[in-house]
């Protein structure tokens, strides 16, 4: 005679139901910046006080010489676009 197989187990639902994403990580100040001259029209970007230099993307101190006097200075809004970036997101 041949043996009974044992019952198959039982599915745990819990472990089958997908999880939820996690939401976006928090932007820092500096992005946050970005963003509200954005909300509002104006393209500006961290120009340090001290060296002068344009900063993107935005920082705490300058990457040229570590100051951290960083206004945001609108920039000229002719220019040439050398890349652009897609993101697609599921929300």
């Amino acid at each position: 005679m041949t043996t009974r197989l044992p019952p198959p187990k039982k599915k745990d639902p819990i472990a089958r139901t997908l999880q939820p994403t996690q939401p976006p990580g928090n932007r820092s100040r500096e992005a946050q910046g970005l963003t509200a001259m954005a909300a509002v029209g104006r393209f500006a970007l961290q120009t340090c006080a001290a060296c002068d230099r344009v900063q993107y993307p935005p920082q705490q101190i300058c990457g040229n010489c570590l100051g951290d006097d960083l206004p945001w200075r609108d920039v000229d809004p002719a220019g040439v676009l050398l890349a652009e970036t897609k993101l697609h997101h599921a929300n």
